[in-house]
């Protein structure tokens, strides 16, 4: 069975932060709390730049989450299903870390494996999201 999570490692697919580090791990040391985990539409984007489409029409329930932790020495992450790697590529998140989710027999899983495999049109996307399938 594979992994409920696969982290995704990409540094180089990273977008600049909206939120203000220091101010914000400021106030949740003040308020004793070790872990925000946002997944309301405007805290989501706000903390990881995340707002796809299948997010914001709530095609799904809230399938996508933002970890953004107290300390600066451990690392935050967006969670998003399999699906979501496309828009990662067109629009990466702002952390660190990328985790997601899903299913090999799913539509997604099988476009993803296809594509990964070399099926299909090749666009300036494929590269890209190959990295991401990879990781």
């Amino acid at each position: 069975m594979p992994a409920l999570f696969k982290i995704v490692a990409r540094s180089h697919f990273r977008q600049k932060m909206l939120v203000d580090d220091a101010h914000a791990r400021a106030m949740l040391a003040a308020a004793n709390i070790d872990l925000v985990c946002a997944k309301q539409d405007n805290n989501l984007f706000y903390l990881s730049g995340y707002a796809s489409d299948s997010s914001l029409c709530h095609f799904y329930d809230e399938w996508a989450c933002a970890l953004y932790p107290a300390s600066a020495a451990a690392a935050g992450a967006l969670i998003v299903p399999d699906y979501a790697l496309a828009y990662q590529v067109t629009r990466p998140t702002s952390m660190p870390d990328l985790l997601t989710y899903g299913s090999e027999w799913s539509s997604a899983g099988i476009l993803l494996t296809e594509i990964n495999a070399g099926v299909g049109v090749d666009t300036a996307l494929r590269h890209p999201l190959r990295e991401l399938i990879r990781a």
